[in-house]
């Protein structure tokens, strides 16, 4: 019998992959070939398979896409058996990522001002993205110049400050205007705590006056509509207390300290005798605020004035003596 010829046995490389196909249904394809390209060149290098050749690659390339993308491939006009690998992936590339129209992007760039809801850094960064397809050769100083001059109004003062020195770097504008940007947010800060102060009159009599009214003003609003106790005329003197007044007399409900009848003053009283006596206007009231400020008056004082002589280097003098009482009632004694 004829030897029969043994194969060696040839190791069959094997490997799972969850390798998703190219969507060609996505509303931006270039986004979507860039993301599923980096992901294919991670498979590769994953099962180790970036080193076979070209022929094997190809077929893995368009397997791995999908069946959908064999009619863009046969618009290429390809031979399967001869297109290298990277030529295929540089086609691909190409189909999905039409070619930039620079004059556009540049345009775009140029005119792009900061917005109003963006920050120094914001704008910087939007303007890094913008320049990436221009393909400028002096990249970092264009958009130095852009950042400059087209910040908005509010950060005239930074613009004015990097404008002032001609040899300023991308980086060193930015340090600067985030500098300058920091320091006027702090002193926004700084003047919007402090306290406000008060404006007090040097005039002590206004500032009298001003209490007293409005005193006055709390107790006319505490009495209105008491029409029993109104005086018949504004210009008159009240009988019963000897003021005049607008809504309820003072004296209503008090007891003469003459005469021992009630709603009137003793200085008022037509009763003969003759009391020492002292009532207080707005005795009535009973808000303590209002009674900061009152007018006393004295009904009768029989007595003289209570002074003492003194003698201040060899001169008698007569002065009269400070009780420290509110108001002073005090009378001396007939000798």
């Amino acid at each position: 019998m004829p030897e029969t010829e043994t194969k060696p046995n040839v190791p069959v490389k094997t490997y799972n992959t969850s390798l998703p196909k190219l969507d060609l249904s996505a509303s931006n394809l270039q986004i979507e070939w860039s993301s599923w390209l980096l992901q294919y060149k991670i498979f590769l290098r994953a099962t180790n398979l970036e080193s076979e050749n070209d022929k094997r690659k190809v077929s893995l390339l368009l397997h791995h896409m999908g069946g959908e993308v064999l009619e863009i491939f046969k618009s290429f006009n390809l031979d399967l058996d001869n297109v290298t690998h990277e030529a295929l992936v540089k086609k691909f590339g190409d189909y999905f990522s039409p070619k930039k129209n620079i004059t556009m992007e540049r345009n775009k760039f140029f005119n792009k001002k900061q917005n109003t809801d963006q920050g120094i850094m914001e704008f910087v960064t939007e303007l890094k993205n913008l320049a990436k397809s221009c393909e400028f050769t002096e990249t970092d100083s264009i958009i130095r110049d852009i950042f400059i001059c087209n910040m908005r109004s509010e950060y005239n003062y930074i613009k004015e400050k990097l404008l002032e020195d001609g040899e300023l770097t991308l980086q060193k504008s930015i340090e600067i205007a985030k500098s300058m940007e920091a320091s006027r947010q702090r002193v926004s800060q700084l003047d919007s705590s402090e306290p406000q102060v008060l404006k007090v009159s040097s005039n002590p009599s206004q500032n009298f006056r001003r209490s007293r009214s409005k005193s006055n003003h709390r107790y006319q609003d505490k009495n209105h509509g008491n029409s029993d106790h109104r005086k018949s005329s504004q210009g008159s003197v009240c009988q019963k207390c000897g003021y005049n007044h607008r809504f309820k007399c003072p004296a209503y409900g008090k007891t003469c300290a003459k005469c021992g009848q009630r709603n009137h003053f003793a200085k008022m009283c037509k009763s003969p005798n003759n009391v020492n006596n002292i009532e207080s206007e707005y005795s009535e009231c009973g808000d303590s605020e209002s009674n900061q400020y009152q007018d006393f008056f004295v009904g009768s004082v029989s007595s003289s004035i209570w002074e003492v002589p003194v003698e201040i280097n060899g001169n008698v003098i007569q002065a009269q003596v400070d009780t420290g009482s509110q108001v002073n009632i005090i009378s001396r004694p007939e000798t």
